[in-house]
């Protein structure tokens, strides 16, 4: 039906002038497909393109290149005829395009006829128009006119001295570059050369002291050692010292502090408060039941019997026999808490002396263990006697409860001669 030639271009620019083409005729209607063969021979394949956004894999990778590599482009009709056909000619200038080859396209248009002859229209003119069919027409015109002919042979002969000059440019510039290329090897192996001899001498250099370092090194290793060996006891007494003067201080600081827990605070409030609330209960029924009785006494004594007074009486004194004994019971036992306390202060004091008599009593037996002596045992027994052996002071021994304790207090034994020169003796302990 129609036949023109188009230029030369690309496998991307040919797929996008047919998805315009086939935008514009779908508004009437008609629904084509894009085909397109790859090349011609072996290994060729027919693809379907629907997008230029997410092509198949292969019609991906082609249109990557930016090439000429498909043969054959179809815009294709549902009834699967032929209504555009492009030919890529590799032997000459311009390719081809045909549009409508046969007239089976045509009449198996679902169309009516007048849609038809319009669908034909719009197809040619958009091919043309989006296929630029008009810069192969210009291109194949005025051979015969003179001033064409001379335009076409000055714009060749402008392209042939485009092209020479630019394949001098070329050889120049490869000829420059292997030049600087190998001035750059030579000053990089003169480099290479310098660098290494400087190395080898640096690392002669460095040998040299790391031997000198060394034999230095194990000369003062061997001084530290000996000097370690000769102060490792004097070490060991100033760590000692430390260890006993640290704990000391925080015994001493602890105890400056001391006081009970928060759990034993705890405690003592909920049996404080027993006790007061168990006080002001009993007093206040002691309080009241005797008023009450005062009243009835105040009232009718005469009449009363000689067991309605001693009812009376029971009712007044049992809630203040309670009182007296909570009273009672409590100053025992803030007693004993005091007394507990006390001890426990006193029991770490003596700690914190015999933590001095032990460091004193370690000093000598280290100093005797240097000067190559050694302390009598009757000696250290008696210097570390009751150490760490604290005992509280019985209370019954400051209230003596006899004349004979009395005067047998602080002493082992006792002997009295009497004026006919007998004499009586008494020890601690023996009847």
């Amino acid at each position: 039906m129609a036949k023109f030639r188009i230029p030369k271009q690309t496998d991307r620019s040919l797929l996008m002038a047919l998805f315009s083409i086939r935008d514009d005729i779908n508004s009437l209607s008609a629904e084509h497909r894009i085909l397109a063969r790859t090349f011609e021979g072996h290994g060729s394949a027919e693809l379907e393109i629907n997008s230029l956004q997410e092509p198949p894999e292969l019609a991906g990778e082609i249109l990557a290149q930016e090439s000429e590599v498909m043969s054959v482009f179809w815009l294709r009709s549902a009834s699967n005829h032929n209504g555009l056909v492009i030919h890529r000619k590799g032997t000459e200038i311009t390719d081809e395009v045909e549009i409508a080859a046969n007239n089976e396209w045509y009449n198996n248009l679902n169309l009516k006829d007048e849609r038809r002859k319009l669908l034909v229209i719009r197809l040619i003119s958009s091919a043309r128009k989006h296929l630029r069919a008009i810069s192969a027409d210009a291109s194949m015109l005025g051979e015969g006119d003179a001033e064409w002919a001379r335009y076409r042979a000055s714009q060749g002969a402008i392209l042939n001295s485009l092209q020479e000059t630019q394949r001098t440019i070329l050889s120049d510039f490869t000829r420059r570059s292997l030049e600087m290329e190998a001035a750059a090897k030579a000053r990089i192996d003169a480099r290479e050369a310098e660098l290494e001899a400087h190395y080898n001498t640096l690392r002669e250099q460095l040998e040299h002291e790391r031997q000198s370092d060394k034999e230095r090194l194990t000369a003062r290793e061997q001084a530290i050692e000996e000097r370690e060996n000769s102060f490792n006891t004097k070490e060991a007494r100033y760590v000692a010292r430390r260890g006993q003067e640290q704990q000391i201080a925080q015994i001493k600081e602890w105890l400056n502090d001391w006081s009970l827990t928060k759990g034993t605070h705890s405690k003592r409030r909920v049996i404080i408060a027993a006790y007061v609330i168990g006080a002001a209960t009993t007093g206040f029924a002691a309080y009241w039941f005797s008023t009450e009785s005062m009243e009835i006494l105040h009232a009718s004594a005469p009449q009363l019997a000689w067991w309605q007074w001693l009812l009376l009486s029971i009712k007044s004194i049992f809630p203040f026999a309670a009182f007296v004994a909570i009273i009672i019971a409590f100053i025992r036992w803030s007693s004993d808490w005091a007394k507990q306390h006390a001890d426990e202060e006193f029991r770490n004091r003596a700690r914190i002396l015999d933590i001095g008599r032990t460091s004193w009593l370690l000093e000598a037996v280290r100093d005797a263990q240097d000067n190559s002596k050694e302390l009598p045992p009757d000696l250290v027994k008696e210097l570390s006697r009751n150490l760490f052996a604290y005992s509280p002071t019985d209370t019954s021994e400051l209230h003596p409860q006899a004349v004979s304790d009395m005067l047998m207090q602080g002493l082992n034994s006792l002997r009295v001669k009497g004026p006919d020169g007998s004499e009586i003796e008494a020890k601690r302990g023996k009847a």
